[in-house]
């Protein structure tokens, strides 16, 4: 009887705990200033249960911290609580929700969520002294610049002895997000102590170069975010009062704040248009300007290269070649930048053709930019420059010396083939019927065809050594096909200027071989007069490697590709002309 009374005590007061399974979802504090934290717990009561993972709020930094449990008897009634603790910190002032959140629990579900508000310590001391232990500065070096005109920002960031970060420095707003040219970047060039009212003061100094791209008014009020290291041993360090301080063991941790920084309006002047001369290709700063050519003396059809070099402090990034007047006396393609070992300098390169002997003078070039120390433009001139041009037809796509087809014949030498002796006895004599087998095939037609194949070899030798003038004009479309197709597969690798090249090559090659002269020699009066049934098609081929060669506007592939094919197209058809 007993037994069934004890049973029947026991039966009931677990009864009574399984009807008591709960879910509790709270705040320590619902009200804290933007200085503050509070704990929030996630209570399973007489039943088990995981964290969860809680939905980002912006505003809110909430981070999990661990889990505990409690286990109390009252009154002969057992009662146990799974803890799950989290850390909420503010960033800004508001009202909040936390959740809703779905839990499962002893075999139901419960939407559970908490609300919090976070508001502005106006009048606490200890925000006051805050912003007097770490605050920002941000100033420039130019009052006033103009659109495209380099300026610096330095951001110098006070930090009170006492103070303890993790030396990170973080940006993350306040900036203006047009109108600049490219990104805002950050590099720290200075960190140094400074007594500031009688307190050490460690200072960082950030310092960024800032171009705009057009004029009007700029704000600059940047957002610094650093991360103060906490003991949580203190419960009252340097204006934090933090109920958590002071648990798990005395370890410290960070916290994340937005140090206060002034703000900083400049206005951007654009350039005046008043007095602009035509030669103004975009430059601002202080400039020198040389140009020269080379070379002197030349023939008609010749290209003659003037390089202009500009050195300086300014926008040299955004300044275009100097322009070059026009002359019906010479043909002028459009200037290339060419690459500076020095950041302070720029070169243009220009490929200049004389068409005629009467030009004696490549007239001045001019340069003009805006000076910032006396706000106006300045031109800067060079030239004329004196050339001497005589007469020549030499077209200068083929002027340029490249390999010369040896005139040398290889010999080759003579080829020994050795006969293996007769075996004393045939292990597997032949039988009429091997003879149908591949195997026997194989070894009945490779001797024969070995014979075929040296009667020709010796007969081309022959004709080598007898005539070798004709042989290599024979070979002379094979040869630049070859050279062709070398072309192809660079253009395959996105290389146009090699395939350009090779396709020079090819020509030069086989008219040098076709036509029976000198590479070096080869003109286009030569080359049209030979094959005039074609020289509508061969002006065109070259002019367009001409164009490839001297024009610093790079082609596209598809252009690369219509000249490949329609030099291989041009000598199918010179190749079938008797000559």
């Amino acid at each position: 009887m007993k037994k069934l009374i004890i049973y029947f005590l026991l039966f009931n007061m677990f009864s009574l705990n399984a009807l008591a399974s709960d879910v509790q979802f709270k705040l320590e504090r619902n009200l804290i200033n933007l200085m503050d934290r509070t704990i929030l717990t996630l209570e399973f009561i007489d039943c088990q249960g995981s964290a969860v993972e809680l939905p980002k709020i912006e505003g809110l930094d909430i981070q999990y911290q661990g889990q505990s449990s409690e286990t109390r008897i009252i009154n002969m009634q057992r009662s146990s609580k799974n803890i799950h603790r989290y850390i909420v910190t503010p960033k800004q002032t508001g009202e909040f929700t936390i959740g809703p959140v779905s839990i499962e629990f002893s075999g139901t579900n419960k939407i559970i969520q908490t609300q919090l508000k976070v508001i502005e310590p106006k009048n606490n001391p200890e925000t006051t002294k805050l912003d007097e232990l770490i605050y920002a500065k941000i100033e420039n070096n130019k009052d006033n610049p103009y659109v495209y005109e380099s300026f610096e920002l330095l951001l110098k960031i006070y930090l009170r002895e006492g103070i303890q970060t993790d030396n990170k420095i973080s940006i993350i707003g306040g900036l203006p997000g047009k109108g600049l040219d490219g990104e805002i970047e950050w590099e720290i060039i200075n960190q140094e102590q400074q007594v500031l009212d009688g307190f050490i003061y460690t200072v960082s100094t950030l310092r960024s170069t800032i171009r705009t791209i057009t004029a009007g008014t700029y704000t600059f009020k940047p957002k610094v975010q650093i991360n103060l290291i906490v003991p949580r041993q203190n419960r009252r360090s340097f204006g934090f009062n933090d109920p958590f301080f002071g648990d798990f063991f005395g370890r410290q941790e960070k916290r994340s704040i937005t140090v206060k920084c002034n703000e900083l309006v400049i206005p951007i002047r654009q350039i005046p248009s008043i007095n602009k001369p035509e030669s103004y290709t975009g430059g601002i700063g202080e400039f020198t300007f040389s140009a020269s050519i080379k070379p002197t003396r030349v023939k008609a059809g010749e290209p003659i290269t003037l390089k202009s070099v500009i050195k300086g402090i300014g926008n040299l990034d955004k300044i275009t070649s100097p322009v070059m007047p026009t002359n019906k006396f010479y043909k002028l393609y459009s200037p290339r930048i060419i690459p500076s070992a020095d950041q302070n300098t720029i070169q243009f390169e220009q490929v200049i053709i004389p068409q005629s002997t009467e030009i004696q003078q490549i007239p001045s070039i001019e340069f003009s930019y805006f000076n910032i120390k006396d706000n106006s433009f300045n031109t800067l001139t060079a030239g004329p420059f004196n050339i001497e041009v005589s007469s020549g037809e030499v077209a200068h796509v083929l002027n340029e010396s490249t390999i010369k087809p040896s005139n040398s014949i290889l010999e080759l030498s003579r080829d020994i083939v050795y006969l293996k002796p007769l075996p004393k006895n045939w292990k597997n004599p032949l039988k009429l019927k091997d003879l149908y087998t591949i195997k026997s095939i194989v070894t009945i037609i490779i001797p024969p065809t070995i014979w075929i194949i040296l009667f020709f070899y010796l007969l081309k030798k022959k004709t080598i050594q007898s005539n070798p003038i004709k042989y290599k004009r024979n070979k002379a479309f094979q040869t630049a096909l070859s050279e062709i197709k070398k072309a192809q597969k660079e253009l395959d690798l996105n290389n146009l200027n090699a395939a350009n090249e090779i396709l020079h090559k090819a020509i030069l090659i086989y008219f040098g071989l076709r036509l029976k002269i000198p590479s070096e020699e080869i003109s286009r009066s030569a080359i049209t007069n030979a094959f005039m049934e074609k020289e509508k098609e061969i002006n065109k081929l070259l002019n367009l490697i001409e164009h490839h060669r001297y024009s610093p506007v790079s082609s596209s592939e598809q252009e690369m590709q219509e000249c490949i094919n329609l030099t291989k197209t041009l000598l199918q058809h010179i190749e079938r002309l008797k000559r």
